[in-house]
């Protein structure tokens, strides 16, 4: 009798391992699960251009670039976002840079939650800096269609030649 309780308790020991690696096995995928979620949530809420502007912004933040030697890429990226929403009554270089200095505001809240005090000041420098840049809104301004009531044409997001106009 005495042995069967052992061999049993024995049986119990080797089980109890291979359940708590299952277990944590299942909680890995519980702990990915959740990840993907909060992920998935955030990238949901972000609007047009917003993710690609807020992963450059933290690369300043971090001082892994800045506005001075980031690549092109990523300095499109922000001003795709600085100039999402322009629209034809607003025409003027004035204009222009009004918006994209607001816009470089809501990008500012929305990074004020990944950065810490010091790289929100450093952001902040950088990104209002290429919101006033006159040749990137100089660009914008000259991409505008001067037709009366002719919608904005911009070769960073058609893939119409700008050059080619009826």
């Amino acid at each position: 009798m005495e042995e069967i309780k052992n061999m049993e308790k024995a049986a119990d020991m080797v089980s109890a391992p291979a359940l708590k690696k299952s277990a944590g096995k299942s909680e890995r995928k519980n702990d990915n699960s959740k990840e993907a979620q909060v992920i998935r949530g955030f990238l949901e809420s972000v609007g047009m251009y917003e993710a690609d502007a807020i992963r450059v912004n933290i690369a300043i933040a971090d001082g892994k670039t800045s506005c001075d030697d980031m690549p092109h890429d990523d300095r499109i990226a922000v001003n795709r976002y600085l100039n999402y929403g322009l629209n034809n009554n607003q025409r003027s270089t004035e204009m222009i840079q009004g918006h994209r200095v607001s816009r470089s505001f809501l990008l500012m809240k929305r990074v004020a939650d990944y950065v810490d005090k010091q790289q929100a000041i450093l952001l902040g420098q950088s990104l209002f800096t290429i919101a006033v840049c006159k040749k990137d809104i100089d660009e914008v301004y000259n991409n505008f269609d001067k037709r009366p009531g002719g919608n904005a044409v911009s070769t960073a997001n058609t893939n119409v030649n700008a050059t080619a106009k009826p």
